[in-house]
């Protein structure tokens, strides 16, 4: 349909559109060249430098993050009240410092910005001393009722030595979010709420050892004892899923990002 549209009536709607549809299928040098022609035929469109910014966030042949980082700077200066802006600006920073300082300005924005929430609870998960993601990732759970998987990009993020089966393979935004609460309860010592989303996440996802592990390390926790019977059972049900290393007591949790900003 796209490709009838002459190339004179080609504006900036068409290379918005003709870029979200590759960025969709994983055409992502088609897509840049999209919302490039999008950003030239209209400099100041904010939805057209967001876009730009994502496909260049998630193309992995990229070897530095300036380019959108630099893309998020124009939209806050253009409007400084753009949550989606600062949400992308979170996913292109250094530190988790900063992703959680972006994340948390999102947030304030606009709090029913799931993508904003839910980040800004993961981030604050692998933050020094931090024991209260979980107060982000309940208004993610709550948001994610009013969500539709088809608006988000969800990227995983991995370490080259994680475990593939650690992570969440059901499609649906609920299971990432009940498995990052669950360990933003322990780390916050609410060791029975964090039983309660474990097992929650067990049957959801009987045969992911996430949960398992993640019983094993609460009741550990909670009791201060590693020979707790709790934690024998569960490390033993873990390992007959998948032998983790005790250090990986966390997991990798994928990036989830509101994809479709303006409709």
């Amino acid at each position: 349909m796209l490709a009838q549209i002459p190339s004179e009536r080609r504006g900036t709607g068409y290379w918005i559109a003709s870029g979200h549809l590759h960025f969709r299928i994983g055409n992502l040098g088609e897509a840049q060249a999209a919302f490039d022609n999008a950003v030239a035929n209209d400099p100041n469109n904010t939805e057209s430098l967001l876009r730009l910014a994502l496909a260049l966030r998630f193309d992995d042949s990229q070897r530095s993050w300036d380019a959108p980082r630099d893309l998020c700077k124009r939209v806050i200066q253009l409007d400084p009240t753009n949550a989606p802006a600062y949400v992308i600006r979170g996913l292109c920073a250094e530190s988790n410092e900063e992703k959680i300082g972006y994340f948390k300005t999102a947030a304030a924005l606009d709090p029913e910005d799931f993508s904003a929430q839910y980040n800004l609870g993961v981030a604050m998960l692998y933050g020094a001393n931090v024991r209260d993601a979980w107060k982000p990732l309940e208004e993610a759970l709550k948001l994610e009722e009013k969500a539709n998987l088809d608006d988000y990009l969800i990227r995983d993020s991995l370490s080259p030595v994680s475990s593939l089966t650690t992570l969440p393979t059901t499609n649906s935004l609920h299971v990432p979010i009940k498995l990052a609460l669950a360990w933003a309860y322990r780390d916050g010592d609410q060791y029975e709420l964090a039983i309660q989303e474990y097992k929650d996440f067990l049957a959801i996802e009987p045969k992911n050892p996430a949960a398992p592990w993640g019983l094993c390390f609460t009741y550990r926790g909670w009791h201060k004892d590693h020979k707790h019977p709790d934690a024998l059972y569960w490390e033993r049900r873990a390992k007959g899923m998948d032998f983790m290393p005790g250090g990986m007591t966390r997991g990798y949790m994928p990036t989830i990002v509101y994809f479709d900003m303006l409709r």
